[in-house]
């Protein structure tokens, strides 16, 4: 970690500049090492084009699957159905962006409780995006989802935007966790031409989110056209908003148009 006492913002942004210029020509664009450790910083994308072998990074453990990928991957959602449908949860790790892309659903029907958990170190600046018109769905067991930014501390922004998304646990637990924002909002649900439904039965909702040093007009988490609901879980909506320039900034906005259910 770098403190900087008294430099001008300039020198500032030079130095980062050159910091992060450094990290790339080190790395050739691949890798980046953080605490000794290789944390690839490869994208992952999910449609109906991607592919369904020779997926790199996968490990099976038995009871888990990990994709970690060290190149940039196009992945098939069937994939994710077959080892979910199989009794497995799944991991997909990246430092970069994960995007589910329009109309690539993932529908389960799980023998047994699983998990499916989008994960980023958040080395980069990056963001979980569920793109337009998807459906996350268990019509069996339970599915905890889970969303998971920024693993590692550092200056940058790692968010998550739901656009028009829907989602049905089957008593699965729904998370979103360690969003940071820098700019705008950190969690976006929904927009005026799609919202987003989560619906997870007898589980819990978590949705928290930061902002460093920004002013947010919308919210830090921002909710709009959704509905957040549970049987008899309980739904927890956070949002932090601290540093400089975050004079009227709203660190959660849930517009009227929205409804929360439990």
């Amino acid at each position: 970690m770098y403190t900087f006492t008294s430099q001008s913002p300039l020198l500032k942004k030079v130095f980062y500049a050159r910091t992060f210029l450094t990290i790339l020509l080190a790395i050739g664009f691949a890798d980046l090492v953080f605490n000794n450790q290789v944390v690839h910083a490869q994208s992952i994308d999910i449609s109906s084009d991607g592919i369904t072998t020779g997926i790199s990074g996968l490990t099976d453990n038995g009871t888990l699957v990990t994709i970690d990928p060290t190149v940039t991957i196009d992945l098939n959602p069937s994939v994710i159905i077959g080892y979910l449908n199989a009794g497995k949860s799944v991991t997909l790790k990246s430092a970069d962006n994960i995007t589910v892309e329009s109309w690539t659903d993932i529908i389960v029907n799980p023998p047994s409780p699983v998990t499916l958990r989008f994960e980023s170190e958040g080395l980069l600046p990056s963001q979980i995006l569920f793109n337009w018109t998807v459906e996350v769905k268990s019509t069996g067991s339970p599915m905890n989802v889970e969303m998971i930014m920024r693993t590692v501390s550092n200056a940058r922004s790692a968010t998550v935007v739901l656009n028009n998304f829907d989602v049905n646990t089957n008593g699965g637990d729904f998370t979103i966790n360690n969003v940071v924002s820098y700019s705008t909002e950190g969690l976006s649900i929904g927009n005026a031409s799609g919202g987003a439904t989560i619906n997870t039965g007898a589980a819990d909702i978590s949705l928290s989110g930061d902002a460093n040093g920004a002013t947010v007009s919308t919210g830090v988490v921002y909710i709009t056209n959704s509905s957040l609901s549970t049987t008899s879980g309980n739904i927890t909506v956070s949002g932090l908003v601290r540093g400089t320039n975050s004079n009227g900034a709203n660190a959660v906005l849930i517009n009227a148009n929205s409804t929360i259910q439990t």
